[in-house]
């Protein structure tokens, strides 16, 4: 219905001449693009939870990263994180490291964006594009907030994990979780090596995607060079990211239109643009609902498993 309501703006059919017009090796392009990107969020996450002391294999988050994003087509945007975080809890067994390790890993990318869209700020993004600017500096003081809360939440003493610092009106369950996962961070704090190897593996993905989108709008005859969509793009994925659709659909074609329509693009080629983007998503997706029709791919590593024996 959304992807409906973005083509009634223009003419079907030139949407599609649109996309006829692409080569072959366009579609091909996001999916090596996405497969790139998955490698390496694996690779970040994997280390995250080896610091906190889970160890999970790579082909379990492999699933657990296919199978989010296939769950994701059906929530709004930001609900692929809420199921990734259901998958991985299966696989650890832990609800405690599973959320700390998935912040981590978010928090520890926010150093990429906000970069990318202070290079868009100078750029010229407040007189180009004024929605977008305006994203961009939103994004960065909520950012840089958070980053400044983290480090300040991790510079104290070690918490107590038998102690309850929060008010007695909060349940104790809840308390006891976010202890668990403030003892979590602070094993994360101990491995500095870690935290600059995650940190800078986010850079490579987020530049990946700029040249994804980059060499896409050159291959629909886009007038815009690397600089320009360096600028745009970051700015452009922070709308695209607020959950007020399915997946994205609709938000991120009609950013797509705000983008290079300044430049002179129809509508249907910007349409086109974002659309075959996707495809990279719609491919790793894919791989996640042919794994559900597998089986139990994401089931409990052999560690939690040997943990539950013991226990048992």
């Amino acid at each position: 219905m959304a992807l409906a309501w973005v083509l009634h703006r223009v003419d079907p059919s030139a949407a599609l001449s649109a996309l006829g017009t692409a080569p072959p090796w366009m579609f091909c392009l996001p999916v090596s693009v996405v497969s790139c990107t998955t490698a390496l969020q694996t690779w970040r996450l994997r280390l995250v939870l080896s610091a906190m002391g889970e160890q999970t294999s790579a082909l379990r988050i492999v699933a657990v990263l296919c199978q989010g994003s296939f769950l994701g087509l059906t929530l709004p945007s930001g609900g692929q994180e809420l199921a990734k975080a259901a998958l991985l809890t299966r696989v650890s067994g832990r609800l405690d490291i599973t959320l700390a390790a998935l912040l981590s890993v978010r928090m520890l990318q926010l150093p990429t964006w906000i970069g990318l869209l202070l290079w868009g700020l100078v750029w010229g993004l407040w007189r180009t594009h004024p929605l977008l600017g305006l994203s961009a500096s939103g994004f960065i003081l909520v950012a840089g907030g958070v980053l400044l809360a983290m480090i300040w939440g991790v510079s104290g003493q070690r918490p107590n994990p038998s102690g309850r610092p929060m008010p007695r009106w909060i349940p104790l369950r809840i308390a006891s979780l976010v202890q668990r996962m403030r003892h979590s961070f602070f094993a994360l704090r101990d491995h500095v090596g870690t935290l600059v190897m995650v940190t800078l593996l986010a850079v490579p993905c987020g530049l990946l995607n700029i040249v994804l989108v980059w060499q896409i709008a050159l291959g629909f005859s886009v007038p815009i060079d690397l600089s320009g969509c360096l600028a745009l793009i970051p700015a452009a994925d922070v709308v695209i990211w607020m959950p007020i659709s399915l997946a994205g659909v609709g938000v991120r074609e009609s950013v797509m239109v705000q983008v290079f329509g300044p430049l002179g693009v129809a509508e249907s080629t910007a349409i086109a643009v974002g659309f075959v983007r996707w495809t990279g998503e719609l491919f790793r997706a894919a791989l996640g609902g042919i794994l559900f029709l597998l089986g139990d791919t994401v089931g409990p590593s052999r560690a939690n498993m040997d943990r539950s024996d013991k226990n048992a």
